[in-house]
């Protein structure tokens, strides 16, 4: 299942919609593995990313701008929160573009009245004097050139160029600095990037972090989405409709095998690494075997393993589940309850004690006014007598 949206919120929360989703269907448990394991690699991309700025080796400057040709001379420069969000977990931030450098967009309803879209922008592709073509390091371009404009075949450098009319006197056309989302294609030459995007922002976070300091990621890394204007063959397919359709619980299982391998920094894992880890507190009670007569025959027990092992290259101190670290006692909370149990009964011991003083000292103090009214009465009888 895709999410569709305009990019009205970040990342994560937009991804939460799976799990609203998920009630429909019944299916809440695969959700909660699915939510988990995504968000957990989009924090871990971000949390490198901040690290590398904390030591001071982060790139600065490097502003990016998500945008889409119209065919009409104008880019569509889009200004949305799943995009400022994603750009700065990244580390970048998008290019402040207004209404001075260009109008809203508009579109027309079937009442012939028009409205702007939040967030996008058209600024002409042929000025240089724009903030767009001044400040932008790097283009990320979402234009179907295929299906919407009718190029035959996938656009490279000069022939963006040419179909755009963008101004070379743009830092990022100068230098090339380009890259169009349309490394992964289906069969009719069409990219899904802000569909799938918004339902696997961890692959568009490291996707972004690849284009702006690739030096972070491994060699071996492969883009999902973007690919450089100067590359026009490298190229991922998408896959046939067998290969996404899943039967019941596998489809957790699946993500297991799609996560990027990445590494958290030390000061982000938490207490017993509950910043990140999947389950941290043991509320997963999805994998017990009640949950299975529940869930039924296509239940796979593997699928906890599975997801928890996806994760556990997610901290240097992830060395066992979770599940049962948070059902043991760490050696300061064995010492904290052995010190509260021993004051506690020294203070039991404390208020028996002085509960038998006090009675005691009552008692003594009763028998010595007995003995004194005892005198006292004998010495009245005996001037009575007298």
């Amino acid at each position: 299942m895709r999410i569709w949206g305009e990019g009205t919120f970040g990342p994560l929360k937009t991804l939460g919609y799976l799990k609203i989703l998920s009630m429909y269907y019944g299916v809440e448990w695969q959700a909660y593995d699915i939510y988990n394991a995504i968000a957990a690699n989009y924090k871990c991309a971000s949390f490198n990313v901040y690290d590398k700025i904390i030591r001071g080796e982060f790139p600065q400057n490097r502003f990016v701008s998500f945008l889409a040709y119209n065919g009409n001379g104008d880019f569509e420069v889009d200004d949305n929160q799943f995009l400022n969000i994603l750009a700065n977990d990244a580390g970048v931030r998008t290019v402040n573009v207004s209404s001075s450098d260009g109008a809203w967009t508009s579109t027309s309803v079937n009442s012939g009245s028009t409205f702007n879209i939040a967030g996008v922008v058209n600024v002409s592709t042929s000025s240089d004097s724009t903030s767009l073509a001044k400040q932008s390091w790097v283009y990320i371009d979402r234009t179907q050139y295929t299906t919407a404009l009718g190029q035959s075949s996938r656009v490279g450098l000069s022939a963006w160029k040419s179909l755009t009319g963008a101004a070379e006197g743009a830092y990022a056309v100068s230098n090339a600095n380009i890259y169009v989302t349309d490394r992964t294609v289906a069969s009719s030459g069409q990219h899904n990037f802000m569909e799938k995007a918004l339902s696997r922002p961890d692959l568009a976070l490291f996707d972004l972090i690849y284009v702006v300091y690739s030096d972070m990621l491994d060699s071996s890394y492969t883009p999902t989405f973007m690919r450089s204007i100067s590359d026009t063959t490298s190229s991922n397919s998408v896959g046939s409709s067998s290969e996404y359709c899943y039967s019941s619980y596998t489809a957790a299982k699946s993500i297991s095998s799609d996560l990027t391998s990445c590494t958290n920094p030390i000061w982000a894992a938490g207490y017993e690494n509950v910043g990140v880890s999947l389950d941290a507190f043991g509320e997963d009670e999805s994998f017990t075997d009640e949950s299975a007569a529940i869930i039924g025959d296509d239940y796979d027990s593997s699928v906890a393993s599975d997801i928890v092992a996806a994760y556990s290259s997610s901290s240097s101190s992830a060395s066992s589940s979770t599940c049962s670290s948070s059902k043991r006692l760490s050696g300061g909370q064995l010492a904290g309850t052995i010190v509260g149990t021993i004051v506690g009964g020294l203070l039991v011991i404390a208020v028996f004690t002085y509960l038998i003083i006090r009675n005691r000292n009552a008692a003594t103090k009763t028998s010595d006014e007995r003995y004194i009214e005892r005198k006292a009465s004998h010495a009245s009888s005996s001037i009575v007598s007298a």
